[in-house]
């Protein structure tokens, strides 16, 4: 079973919102790992996206993606907007949790 790893280019498929859509492809984007932060209770990954793309009137430039559950499938993510100002806080994730906002189900491919 692979795991995530920094540095590493990424593409996921967007399972909801179902008409999501972006410069590379509907239901697609990619990017690449850019920061990694574990915890006992908390494993979260930063990506930069390759291109930018708007969800909800937001431009999103970064996104957090968390396992939805590894031990059954390490593919399977719970991705969340981070805004810019908040990227180089990603080391102190538990502080700034709560401005996150969930915005994708998706899965690596």
């Amino acid at each position: 079973m692979c795991k995530i790893r920094i540095s590493q280019q990424v593409t996921i498929k967007v399972a909801e919102p179902w008409d999501f859509n972006s410069t590379e492809g509907d239901n697609t984007f990619s990017g690449e790992v850019y920061e990694y932060f574990n915890s006992t209770n908390c494993e979260a990954f930063l990506i930069k996206n390759n291109r930018e793309f708007i969800l909800n009137g937001d431009l999103v430039n970064y996104v957090v993606a968390m396992y939805r559950n590894k031990n059954m499938d390490y593919r399977n993510l719970n991705i969340a907007y981070i805004p810019n100002e908040l990227v180089g806080q990603f080391n102190k994730f538990h502080d700034i949790m709560d401005e996150l906002k969930f915005i994708i189900i998706g899965y690596l491919i």
